[in-house]
């Protein structure tokens, strides 16, 4: 909806047109701040069509605006939840289960991600080691 919106802005909306070139802050923003007929002039007219066109090809593609922002509650959802658990009935089992999940995590990561590439950087570095005390 806010797409379709600010493209149907960019088409019919004079107020919309106006805005969108008294916001670029150059030399032609005062010209159309002086003058707002200036705004049919044939440049100004192809700039507004070409934005109206961008936003129209970015909503083929799939990429919508949405106003507002994006918030996020924590970057670790799993520590939030200890924490809040810790916070209101102190360290129950569930809190325990918590940290556990995250202990089991981290060690998961460690086994999968993190301890192969060492040991492949180690082979690696061996065998470059020993190309080089043999040339």
């Amino acid at each position: 909806k806010t797409t379709e919106s600010a493209y149907f802005s960019f088409i019919g909306n004079r107020e919309t047109r106006k805005n969108y070139l008294l916001g670029k802050g150059d030399i032609y923003s005062d010209i159309i701040r002086k003058n707002p007929l200036f705004m049919g002039e044939p440049m100004f007219q192809s700039e507004l069509s070409d934005k109206a066109e961008s936003i129209a090809d970015k909503y083929s593609m799939g990429k919508l605006l949405v106003y507002g922002d994006n918030r996020y509650l924590s970057d670790d959802l799993m520590k939030l939840l200890a924490y809040i658990v810790h916070s209101s009935e102190g360290k129950t089992d569930a809190y325990y289960r918590l940290e556990k999940e995250q202990l089991h995590d981290i060690v998961y990561i460690l086994l999968i991600d993190f301890i192969p590439k060492l040991i492949s950087d180690c082979i690696h570095y061996s065998s470059l080691k020993k190309q080089l005390s043999t040339d």
